[in-house]
């Protein structure tokens, strides 16, 4: 998520809560999204998510804990004192190896905060089902050094049409392209998606979400794919 996008958000929330009464707005610690929803993904994949905390109050604010309540999730975090009208960030790491179907899950936030010394920041899944018949090929990308670009196929096998609206990736270790923008029923959509260049040796894991709109249907599709980048 870009940083003018992120600004551009956090104001759109500020202000949304300024015209709600006194009681709904934040007064310190707060989550940006008190709630994530990855989508459909593969079973047995990590994905990620950046989630950030905004605190509005006057006093800073420091964290004591940030923790998934499930085994299957962790989270990493670096900054544990939040000034005044400032933000942190930490980062979400969720397998979905012993899971299938809708999956509600949680992270717990802990601070002294005196408004809301603890709280939950939830995410969701739909893990191992492809709603309305769209699905991804291949479920992942995985990429030796021998790769340069692969091609991401959404297949449309069961909706009337459907219709790319959004891409957030997670980071910027790959650019993503779409080649198309819909895709009738029975018919396919390409994403191209590229490694950067100059990534040095490791290992590098990351992951996208896609947005469709699907015809007929009034809630937006979600998927993830999960990506990973090998380089010697």
């Amino acid at each position: 998520m870009s940083t003018i996008y992120k600004g551009l958000l956090l104001t759109g929330l500020i202000l949304c809560l300024g015209g709600q009464a006194n009681a709904q707005t934040p007064k310190g610690l707060a989550p940006l999204e008190p709630e994530y929803d990855f989508g459909c993904i593969g079973i047995d994949y990590q994905v990620y998510h950046n989630f950030e905390l905004v605190n509005y109050g006057r006093d800073t604010v420091r964290i004591s804990q940030v923790y998934a309540n499930c085994d299957c999730s962790f989270v990493s975090f670096a900054d544990t004192v939040v000034p005044p009208q400032d933000t942190v960030t930490f980062k979400l790491t969720f397998n979905t190896k012993d899971f299938y179907g809708r999956t509600p899950k949680s992270v717990i936030v802990k601070s002294d905060d005196k408004t809301a010394p603890e709280y939950k920041i939830s995410y969701l899944s739909t893990i191992g089902q492809w709603l309305h018949r769209v699905r991804p090929t291949p479920a992942s990308l995985f990429y030796l050094p021998v790769h340069k670009t692969k091609t991401l196929s959404i297949d449309n096998l069961g909706a009337a049409k459907i219709y790319l609206r959004d891409i957030e990736p997670l980071d910027d270790i790959v650019t993503i392209e779409p080649k198309d923008d819909e895709a009738d029923a029975g018919k396919s959509l390409k994403i191209e998606v590229k490694p950067r260049d100059d990534l040095p040796g490791g290992t590098f894991q990351s992951c996208f979400r896609l947005t469709f709109d699907v015809e007929g249907v009034e809630d937006p599709l979600l998927m993830t794919i999960p990506v990973k980048i090998v380089r010697y």
